[in-house]
């Protein structure tokens, strides 16, 4: 909660299906699974995004289009799916957003101590160790595109990314500007 709250008003942020919860004044809302969109039923004010089921509209979802499984879309109407809602956020993150810098917080992509397998514990996902795999596709696509992808997460399996604490990369994103304490 500590890392959100360093980040806002400072950057645009971007939360995932049920993380809008600790952070509901976020900018955008992104969620894939439209049998998210349909068990939670959000409350959230900002920009909502989906991906694939035009069904996510009647939640108030901007539904983009998927072009597949692995790549980097420079559409902003559309996405690489991944088989996950993050991998998918970092690109709207750099195409609807124009970020030229990304900074990850709660990318675990680990299951948690009590098993659970995400923040919506839905136990028909994927297993981690795909996820993990799909994002050396982002690494090396936002790097031709000269974006940089810096995992803040405190406890995390990615690698694929390098890793930095949050407080140092927020100051690298706004130089000379001092965060809140």
């Amino acid at each position: 909660m500590e890392d959100l709250n360093a980040c806002r008003d400072v950057v645009p942020v971007i939360v995932i299906n049920s993380a809008w919860e600790l952070a509901p004044w976020a900018d955008v809302l992104y969620a894939a699974d439209f049998g998210w969109w349909t068990t939670y039923k959000p409350t959230f004010t900002g920009i909502r995004l989906a991906c694939k089921n035009q069904n996510s509209a009647i939640y108030g979802a901007t539904v983009l289009k998927s072009l597949g499984y692995l790549g980097w879309s420079d559409d902003p109407d559309a996405v690489y799916d991944g088989g996950h809602s993050g991998y998918q956020a970092i690109q709207v993150a750099a195409t609807r957003l124009g970020a030229k810098r990304i900074l990850l917080l709660g990318y675990d992509v680990k299951m948690s101590a009590d098993g659970r397998r995400n923040c919506y514990d839905n136990r028909k996902t994927k297993p981690f160790f795909r996820w993990l795999d799909t994002y050396a596709t982002l690494a090396h696509a936002a790097q031709v595109r000269g974006i940089e992808i810096v995992n803040c997460s405190r406890d995390t399996a990615l690698t694929a990314f390098p890793r930095q604490p949050l407080a140092r990369g927020l100051c690298d994103l706004l130089p000379g500007s001092a965060l809140r304490a």
